[in-house]
């Protein structure tokens, strides 16, 4: 979607909000509190990540600077992937890699979705017609995704940090290659080996 935003950073405004639901640094320690509480949330991430554990630190870190005290929980993988599977978290970080088609969307980001791959329940009825709509449409939908995916994003259900792009490398001797960008290696079983082609030198047999 060429018309598509980012949800933009804008501190100052997270703290307007903050303040107009009645967080207010009333003791001075630099955390707000509303009713004589803290506004204190914790992190959960596996601690077998270490680009999570980065981006844990960097994020409680923005939201100290607002006043927002986050305490992080570095877990062993099970006990991250059961409270996760539960919802037991605050905030948690979270990864999918897209199918090629944009009904994908159902599994993270639809009512149909809550206790799969939407772990934050997110649920939206806007959304969800939109989608049944787009998946039925026998027209272009290409305009109905987009207003699916543009109210997500108005949502903000989520922050989206980052895209990875994968990159893959192949020998030339190899030939009948199809790379599927949901399983790059769905379609192995139909690569060849060029005849005539010789093996690299560091893969060859003693």
């Amino acid at each position: 979607d060429p018309q598509a935003t980012a949800t933009r950073y804008d501190p100052a405004g997270a703290e307007r909000i903050l303040v107009q639901r009645g967080w207010r640094d009333r003791d001075g320690d630099g955390i707000l509190d509303r009713n004589g509480q803290p506004l204190t949330i914790r992190l959960n991430f596996p601690g077998t990540s270490g680009v999570r554990a980065n981006m844990a630190v960097q994020v409680q870190e923005q939201l100290r600077r607002i006043g927002v005290q986050v305490e992080l929980a570095r877990l062993d993988g099970p006990v991250w992937a059961e409270r996760r599977g539960k919802g037991e978290f605050d905030i948690d970080f979270s990864s999918a890699t897209m199918d090629p088609s944009p009904g994908g969307l159902v599994q993270s980001w639809s009512c149909a979705g809550r206790g799969g791959s939407n772990v934050a329940q997110y649920c939206n009825p806007t959304v969800d017609s939109l989608i049944d709509r787009a998946m039925s449409s026998k027209a272009d939908a290409l305009p109905i995704w987009r207003a699916a995916v543009r109210t997500i994003n108005a949502d903000a259900p989520a922050i989206f940090l980052f895209a990875p792009v994968n990159g893959v490398i192949l020998h030339r001797r190899y030939a009948d290659i199809d790379l599927r960008p949901e399983a790059i290696w769905s379609q192995l079983w139909r690569w060849r080996v060029t005849p005539g082609q010789q093996l690299p030198r560091d893969l060859t047999p003693p």
